[in-house]
């Protein structure tokens, strides 16, 4: 635990001054000073996925290690400590002690939730941690979609923990890879305390409670679905801010500061995955609504991030499958590690049909039109549906509490509103999973339940804490869930008799035996756990070894796990053999046998057209 406090303490400091020196390029230096006084978290995790993009360009030259981390470090401080004064420094450090108690809380819950074992399945053991390690030592390795097709899929949040690697080994993608999930726990807090001062804040305690108990519950809590669901959440926050009326929002200032958040943000979201489109797109629309198409310094500007931004995802996915938009083959280049256009068909069918059906190979009955029913029946179809109705009792408790209003408010924010529906419509034809969809969809939710807390703060509050029941709905008691689900539609018809009284009772009733529950249930799992690892200074990761067998091919020695499905924390390369569309390691050599492993992986026998 106390590793993990301050590890985050340490990402958290240095993810200020990141954001300092970004932040620089759009704004004034008192104008980033009051961001990071109004919403620190927020501005913090700017300056963390900085230093994720700027890692990842760096493994495109080395390997990633504890030098890089100190050299940037140093370089990041050296910047922001020259361009600050003795009172601003005063001025942060207020700011941190502040938070400091926010921090230490979120600190212990995450590290609870962290040091829940993962299932063979996950993509933390699948994936993830090899592509930290890989980036850790070696650089970001040519070809290497060819011995698996996950390692294909690229993403900014990898190289984050890579030169942590050093003297964290293999704790080091659970616990930076966790920071996510830290700062979602720092934002809540945050947000909470200060609902008082700002009524958009409960956009964002909505936001973060829902995604705890209905996204989080259901994705790993290291893997990159968690920083999109943040940037996702933050950038319709920031935009509530910009598009706020003058009496809502009387310091025109404020809406400048959120502006430019507002349209960073989606630009990491296409370098964290491609189901970020969505949300990239809704950066550009911002953009264009304020500044128009007239050229200037801020085109420029924000021109030259975005696509440094875009061009790293590109070349990071180009240079490990061939293919700059993996797994789809469109403008792959003509290169000896391209997958190959087949291959590349595989993977997109493969990942549409398990999303659809739950299953590697759809049955020959099942096509591209008649699968949606078959979906439906699934345990991700069912999950997606169970939102939806959750959804669809939010939009009706709005429409009876707000009456007229509710078309006002729906007009003010249509493009907030549209940009959400856009997203689910996007993951659905794809890959319709909660993984995937949840953000877009708690999107709807947290803004249907903050224009009801502008009329009835009880209400709204006693809604976000029925939502607890989703988790149960989705992995647990579904029968049980759905009836406090409809719970809640009955205490929306019976607060329109005015029955005031009972509100308030529900509510705490309701809150607190919810919130025993899901913090009893997470700190059992923790130390249920078969465990030699101290709690108090480490999480248990246990389910991230494994054992393995080695076989020589081609002149490299691969690594096969023993008795798994995933090869976990591996030595390298780590391969499970032929799974479903991967090449025969027969088939694959290596690029330049002096720079072995370094030098990358490429089709034996194959030439370029």
């Amino acid at each position: 635990m106390f590793v993990c406090l301050i590890v985050w303490f340490f990402i958290s400091i240095l993810s200020v001054f990141s954001a300092f020196s970004l932040l620089s390029i759009f704004l004034e230096k008192k104008e980033i000073i009051k961001l990071l006084g109004i919403q620190p978290f927020l501005t913090s995790f700017i300056g963390t996925l900085a230093l994720s993009n700027l890692f990842m360009i760096l493994a495109f030259f080395s390997s990633l290690r504890i030098t890089h981390l100190v050299v940037v470090s140093i370089a990041v401080l050296s910047y922001t400590f020259f361009s600050l004064t003795r009172q601003d420094v005063q001025t942060l450090a207020g700011i941190l002690r502040e938070n400091f108690l926010t921090m230490l809380i979120s600190s212990a819950l995450s590290f609870f939730l962290i040091s829940i074992p993962h299932h063979e399945g996950s993509d933390i053991v699948g994936y993830h941690i090899q592509m930290a390690k890989y980036l850790h030592e070696y650089g970001l390795v040519t070809g290497l979609a060819l011995i698996h097709p996950q390692l294909g899929h690229q993403s900014i949040w990898f190289a984050l923990p890579a030169p942590f690697e050093d003297f964290l080994g293999i704790y080091s993608s659970l616990i930076v890879g966790g920071f996510s999930l830290f700062i979602s726990f720092c934002q809540f807090f945050r947000s909470l305390s200060r609902i008082n001062k700002d009524i958009y804040e409960f956009f964002l305690v909505c936001f973060f409670l829902l995604s705890f108990v209905a996204f989080y519950a259901l994705v790993d809590v290291t893997s990159v679905e968690v920083p999109l669901n943040i940037i996702i959440g933050m950038t319709v926050f920031c935009s509530l801010r910009y598009f706020s009326s003058e009496d809502e929002t009387p310091d025109s200032e404020v809406k400048h500061i959120f502006f430019w958040p507002a349209v960073i943000f989606p630009s990491f979201g296409f370098a964290l995955k491609l189901t970020g489109i969505p949300v990239f797109l809704f950066g550009i629309y911002l953009f264009i609504h304020r500044f128009g198409f007239k050229l200037n310094k801020s085109h420029l500007r924000w021109g030259i991030i975005t696509t440094i931004l875009v061009l790293t995802k590109l070349t990071a996915s180009a240079l490990t499958s061939g293919c700059p938009l993996y797994p789809s083959s469109l403008f792959h280049l003509q290169a000896p590690w391209f997958i190959g256009e087949n291959s590349s068909k595989e993977v997109i069918e493969l990942i549409t049909t398990f999303a659809r059906l739950q299953v590697t190979k759809a049955p020959e009955n099942i096509n591209h039109l008649n699968w949606i029913f078959p979906w439906s029946k699934t345990w991700g179809g069912k999950g997606v549906i169970y939102l939806f109705i959750f959804l669809m009792i939010l939009i009706l408790s709005c429409i009876l509490v707000l009456k007229k209003d509710f078309l006002i408010f729906c007009k003010k924010y249509t493009s907030v509103l549209l940009f959400a529906a856009v997203g689910v419509l996007y993951i659905f034809i794809n890959a319709p999973t909660v993984r995937f969809m949840g953000p877009y969809i708690l999107t709807m939710a947290s803004m249907f339940l903050l224009a009801t807390f502008q009329k009835d703060a009880i209400l709204s509050s006693l809604s976000l804490v029925a939502s607890f029941s989703i988790s149960e709905i989705m992995v647990a008691n579904r029968k049980l869930g759905l009836i406090q689900a409809l719970l809640l539609l009955l205490l929306v018809i019976s607060s329109t008799l005015y029955r005031e009284k009972y509100k308030q009772f529900i509510f705490l009733t309701a809150y607190t035996h919810k919130l025993v529950l899901h913090l009893a249930y997470c700190t059992a799992l923790t130390f249920y756990s078969s465990t030699n690892t101290n709690l108090l200074l480490l999480p248990e990761v246990s389910s991230l070894k494994r054992q393995f067998t080695s076989q020589d091919i081609n002149g490299v020695k691969f690594f096969f796990p023993k008795n798994s499905i995933s090869c976990g924390y591996s030595p390298l390369p780590c391969s499970l053999g032929k799974v479903w569309s991967e090449f025969s390691l027969e088939d694959i050599e290596l690029i330049d046998k002096e720079k072995g492993i370094a030098g990358g992986f490429k089709r034996k026998n194959y030439s370029p057209e």
